[in-house]
């Protein structure tokens, strides 16, 4: 599960094109690869993709048409402050989120669930 987290966290680098500026690089590693987590304990807990598949679908629909933040242009939800992408509030979303979905993953399915057995 670490390795697949790693790995999500590193292909962001790339999808972001961070490559060579550090700082943003650790701080998308650190939100992503939290994630990354997440998405793979649900699949350990479940032993099926529709879970984590799902949940990256909700965030990336979350992400995009209610927040405005993807390459989709206006959503639900503008900004009425021009606050740079890098603030506060952005990196407590992008670590916070993962934070809470994985916790949701903990709590949600204690244990691991028997698929088909």
């Amino acid at each position: 599960m670490l390795l697949s987290a790693a790995a999500f966290g590193v292909y962001h680098w790339f999808s972001f094109g961070l490559w060579g500026n550090v700082v943003p690089m650790v701080v998308i590693f650190t939100g992503t690869g939290l994630m990354g987590y997440a998405l793979a304990l649900a699949y350990y807990k479940t032993e099926s993709v529709a879970l984590p598949v799902g949940i990256h679908l909700g965030w990336n629909f979350t992400l995009n048409t209610v927040f405005s933040k993807g390459p989709l242009g206006t959503g639900v939800m503008i900004s009425s402050t021009a606050l740079p992408p890098n603030t506060l509030f952005s990196l407590i979303g992008l670590i916070g989120a993962p934070l809470l979905i994985l916790a949701g993953v903990k709590v949600l399915l204690p244990q691991k669930v028997p698929v088909g057995r």
